[in-house]
């Protein structure tokens, strides 16, 4: 799928750009609508366990990555990104797992937030925006709408 390829290239991108590639990929997953009719994603660590080996997941909520657009996907995805790095490199909070340290985190990347906002509301800013500008999405809307002519972007 091509938004599948996308934030792959992207979680690519911005793991070298921020975390000098250190963070492990994660199985990105797509389900219809989300929980909550908000939020565009989530971040599940250890969710696909076989044996000894554990990969996180980061899931999209294709309703929303259509009404929201490639913009609102990557910062989305940024900032699971950065509950994945606490995940692995930080000290994760407890819910709303939205704590001091993921906040820093997020303004360090780009993304503007605010430390009394327990939910993790956050908005793209100059340095998202100049990294997305860098990075250059390869699609120009979230192909999910029927009648979408994926072909078009097979390349």
């Amino acid at each position: 799928m091509v938004l599948h390829r996308e934030i792959a290239r992207a979680f690519d991108f911005w793991n070298k750009r921020y975390w000098d590639g250190q963070l492990p990929v994660p199985v990105f997953n797509f389900h219809p609508q989300p929980p909550n009719g908000q939020r565009l994603g989530h971040y599940l660590p250890h969710a696909w366990v076989e044996g000894k080996v554990a990969l996180d997941e980061i899931v999209f909520y294709a309703d929303l990555c259509l009404s929201r657009g490639i913009e609102g996907v990557l910062d989305t995805l940024v900032h699971e990104m950065c509950h994945l790095w606490q995940q692995h490199f930080g000290t994760p909070g407890r819910p709303p797992f939205h704590n001091a340290e993921w906040h820093a985190e997020v303004q360090r990347v780009g993304l503007l937030t605010t430390l009394r906002d327990g939910r993790g509301d956050d908005t793209p800013g100059p340095e998202f925006k100049k990294a997305l500008k860098t990075f250059r999405p390869r699609v120009e809307a979230v192909p999910f709408v029927r009648g979408y002519d994926l072909r078009h972007h097979m390349r």
